[in-house]
Order: structure tokens, then C-alpha cells, then sequence
């Protein structure tokens, strides 16, 4: 689970995308202690607005973009944070 790692991505801006209403997200954050974290936001897209323009058409659906603001990984589906951590890790060095 992703809040097991959350100190190993203190550098790292986590952002979930929702077309649920807004107390379903709040819920969730909660419910997997998302809530109170700095670097962990929830963006509620009720017009499918991020997930036309970056054809996420699965759930999850990951981008994960350098601190160079380039993209280093785009995943449909789940996967593995152990997996992601690497892939970040390689990439910011």
C-alpha cells in the first residue's frame, strides 16, 4: 500500500484523479490515511477532462514524471510500489 511508503516519496507529488463526488474522495483519504499529507493531493474531474486529454481509460492509472517535470513512467492498471520507487529512484538519481 502506497501509505507504507509514503516517507520513501516525501519528494514526490502524489496526485489521485476522481470523477466521484467530493465526499467519496475525502472518505478514501481518510480511510487510507491520505488525508493529512503535504504532498498528496485529490483532484475531483467530474467533466473526464484529465482522463480525455491523458486517455486514461483504466483504474488506477499512473503518470509519474521526473523533477525535471519529464514523464518516466505511464501505467494503466495496478502495479507494484516497490516497482514505481525504482523507476523514480533511477530516474531522479
Amino acid at each position: 500500500m502506497i501509505q507504507e511508503h509514503l516517507a520513501e516519496l516525501q519528494e514526490v507529488t502524489i496526485l489521485f484523479v476522481s470523477r466521484n463526488p467530493e465526499t467519496i474522495i475525502q472518505e478514501f483519504a481518510e480511510k487510507y490515511g491520505l488525508a493529512n499529507y503535504p504532498n498528496v493531493h485529490f483532484l475531483r474531474d467530474e467533466k473526464d477532462t484529465f482522463y480525455v486529454q491523458f486517455d486514461a481509460n483504466s483504474i488506477p492509472y499512473m503518470l509519474v514524471y521526473s523533477k525535471k517535470q519529464e514523464l518516466i513512467l505511464r501505467n494503466k492498471g495496478q502495479l507494484n510500489i516497490k516497482t514505481i520507487l525504482k523507476k523514480i529512484e533511477a530516474t531522479n538519481g
